[in-house]
């Protein structure tokens, strides 16, 4: 999912979002591709995240790995933002 669509997401479920910290956790995407999971999406990260952005930074970063590891289901997901 691209960066646009995890921030509609959040503004959908959560009622907020942040950009720089979809940057973040997707930072090394340009040099690993999709390997770049590996780095910033286990729950370490979530709690990385929570340190770095707040309380709703960790709800952003789970969300934004649920998604990104299949945990959620995608197209539903992009069905509901368009509504």
């Amino acid at each position: 999912m691209d960066r646009r669509s995890h921030v509609k997401v959040d503004e959908k479920l959560l009622g907020y979002t942040n950009e720089s910290l979809h940057e973040w956790l997707d930072l090394t995407v340009k040099y690993l591709g999709s390997s770049h999971r590996q780095v910033k999406h286990g729950y370490k990260a979530i709690k990385w995240a929570q340190e770095l952005f707040g309380e709703e930074g960790g709800k952003i970063a789970a969300l934004h790995i649920m998604i990104d590891t299949r945990i959620v289901d995608r197209e539903w997901l992009e069905e509901y933002i368009k509504e």
